[in-house]
């Protein structure tokens, strides 16, 4: 599932940055004086120096309701009686778990995207063949098996901040600001790793840097 960078928690990510810049600061500093083994062997982020906030965030999807509804499932599956027939999943969004029918359009595009040939196909509609053009145009070459920029095709970053203009009464999105993953969970790690051990990717990027300076 492609998403945009979105991410619902019990804190707020101002408060999961606020110590990022004094660890950054830190890191330059231990990259500055002493040598590697140094650098290395003097953390800058540790359990007892990260934010207290992310020891103390929880995944609100999971947790012990959604683990009994998975043992009650498993118990109706092997015939215990009980007084339901079935479990009701309201902690996540995940429709097609609960029965609703895909829609045809999005289905199609993928289609076609994954497999042009079919652009040629009389079965599929002309919007979703425009749809998949428009898609491939944005990839190199042509092909969804290409590369992409790390944070997305550029024509569905472009398209995604059309929409939450026109969502949001005009209020001008930058598609330069739009983050795209595949999921919510991965978008969050992506986040995360960008507050965790700082010190690694500074020296990482120094050390890059020097090598094309003398290179």
């Amino acid at each position: 599932m492609l998403s945009v960078l979105s991410v619902r928690t019990r804190i707020s990510f101002g408060r999961l940055l606020a110590p990022l810049s004094s660890v950054v600061m830190a890191s330059e500093t231990a990259h500055k004086g002493g040598d590697m083994q140094s650098r290395r062997g003097n953390k800058v982020l540790t359990l007892d120096t990260l934010n207290p906030y992310i020891k103390v965030m929880e995944y609100a999807v999971r947790g012990p309701i959604v683990t009994r509804a998975g043992e009650i499932e498993a118990e109706l599956a092997k015939g215990m009686k009980k007084p339901f027939t079935e479990v009701i999943r309201a902690n996540i969004g995940d429709a097609h778990a609960m029965g609703q029918k895909p829609i045809t359009f999005l289905r199609q595009v993928v289609a076609l995207s994954t497999l042009p040939s079919l652009l040629d196909d009389p079965k599929f509609p002309d919007d979703a063949k425009e749809r998949a053009r428009r898609v491939l145009s944005g990839c190199r070459g042509g092909s969804l098996g290409s590369y992409s920029d790390s944070a997305g095709v550029e024509v569905i970053r472009r398209d995604i901040s059309a929409y939450i203009t026109q969502r949001d009464g005009g209020i001008s999105c930058d598609f330069h600001n739009v983050f795209l993953s595949t999921g919510a969970s991965d978008g969050i790690k992506v986040y995360i790793k960008c507050t965790e051990n700082a010190t690694h990717y500074i020296w990482l990027l120094n050390l890059f840097q020097s090598f094309m300076t003398h290179m």
